[in-house]
């Protein structure tokens, strides 16, 4: 078997590594996130090279699968003394799937549409909706060398919606978005993603473009 490149650069690395960090503080992994760092770390250094990696699209061929995953769950409610009366309560999730192009791979259109259908196929798994489920999000984050490629027009384009029982029984929202070195790109069901991203990855950039009163009027009027 021929050796294959690089899964991760270290511009690369750098960002995930920042993205870890910074769902961190709310979200839980569904596994150990040092052992996913530790991997990709050992790639930088040519350690892991001589197989594809399942976990990389472009890999191989093989069907897109995410590094790492989190998740975040809220609870709200109104109740008469105590929890034992119960006026109404709901419950919120979020599922982030977190996606690595290998070097040289473009986001194709049809490659898109396979990573962000597992994401929507994954999440949609542990959604359990109910009287009392509001909304269950699930966002897919793509991690490239480059945001020059021929799938970005599907990812621009991309939003999914999906109602339970006419929404009584709340709905399930899909985001997407490319993140680069030099760029961070939603596609139209982002809402604030891109804002989140840009908070965690380049937290002095995001601060310097809200301040002030210009930053007041793009939070209100966006």
């Amino acid at each position: 078997m021929e050796p294959q490149a690089p899964a991760v650069s270290p511009p690369l690395y750098d960002i995930i590594s920042r993205l870890v960090d910074g769902y961190g503080r709310w979200y839980d992994f569904d596994r150990d996130p040092a052992e996913c760092l530790k991997r990709l770390s050992e790639e930088i250094k040519g350690q892991a090279l001589t197989a594809p990696n399942e976990d990389t699209p472009g890999a191989g061929g093989l069907s897109p699968v995410p590094i790492i995953s989190a998740a975040l769950h809220e609870e709200q409610g109104a109740y008469l003394l105590t929890r034992r009366a119960t006026m109404w309560e709901s419950h919120s999730h979020e599922f982030v799937y977190f996606f690595l192009l290998r070097p040289g791979v473009p986001l194709t259109k049809e490659l898109f549409a396979e990573i962000s259908g597992t994401a929507v196929s994954l999440g949609r798994e542990r959604v359990h909706p109910d009287a009392n489920h509001l909304r269950t999000d699930v966002t897919c984050l793509i991690v490239a060398d480059d945001a020059d490629n021929p799938g970005l027009a599907a990812l621009k384009k991309w939003s999914y919606r999906e109602n339970f029982k006419m929404s009584l029984h709340g709905w399930m929202d899909g985001r997407a978005a490319l993140i680069t070195p030099r760029s961070i790109i939603t596609g139209k069901g982002g809402g604030r993603l891109g804002d989140f991203l840009e908070s965690l990855l380049y937290p002095d950039r995001y601060r310097a473009r809200n301040r002030g009163l210009r930053g007041w009027l793009r939070r209100v009027f966006r």
